[in-house]
């Protein structure tokens, strides 16, 4: 079964591993394609905004 890494694009895998560097706390490639993902989506409106500060989202709410 293909992991996570290997979904993405090169160019994409590397611009996650960037954007995660700056990170805190420290998330795993999974958890962060799901914030990164559930965030667009809410600014396409798609997915209804919270009013929770940033960063005290409970991630698995995301999924």
């Amino acid at each position: 079964m293909p992991t996570m890494r290997d979904m993405l694009t090169p160019e994409v895998l590397a611009g996650m591993e960037k954007w995660m560097d700056g990170l805190a706390p420290v998330r795993s490639l999974p958890q962060a394609v799901d914030e990164a993902l559930a965030d667009w989506l809410t600014g396409q409106g798609i997915l209804p905004s919270t009013d929770e500060p940033e960063g005290e989202r409970d991630q698995d709410g995301w999924a």
